[in-house]
């Protein structure tokens, strides 16, 4: 994405084919009936920013919170990794029975921040 284009949010490619690839994910396992292996598991973890940090940048844009559109920066992904990582795999295990902590889930939540640099750029 060139750094002169303003940032898209919900318009963006890789948004958009994140969620189509979430979607087909969990089709699948609607189809199939259960859970199609790695797939279900830390492919979806990948998708998390991709999915999740455009439509919270633009709820930051929306409540003055953002002062422009510009791509998101390496503090912005990074910011959600953190705290996406110690909600889902430090305090959901904690507090609500059945979530397990599982170290690879942040590696893939890490790898999806990485796409987000090298698509939407490090602003």
């Amino acid at each position: 994405m060139s750094p002169s284009r303003p940032f898209r949010y919900v318009r963006e490619p890789l948004f958009l084919a994140a969620v189509g690839s979430y979607v087909l994910i969990r089709a699948a396992t609607r189809v199939v009936g259960h859970p199609v292996g790695w797939a279900t598991g830390q492919q979806v973890d990948v998708l998390l920013l991709p999915v999740g940090l455009p439509p919270w940048l633009w709820l930051e844009r929306r409540v003055g919170w953002r002062a422009d559109d510009r791509p998101p920066t390496l503090a912005e992904v990074g910011l959600l990794l953190g705290a996406w990582s110690v909600a889902a795999e430090v305090l959901a295990p904690a507090l609500v029975h059945g979530p397990v902590s599982d170290p690879l889930d942040v590696v893939a939540y890490v790898l999806g921040g990485i796409a987000c640099l090298l698509v939407w750029g490090r602003g």
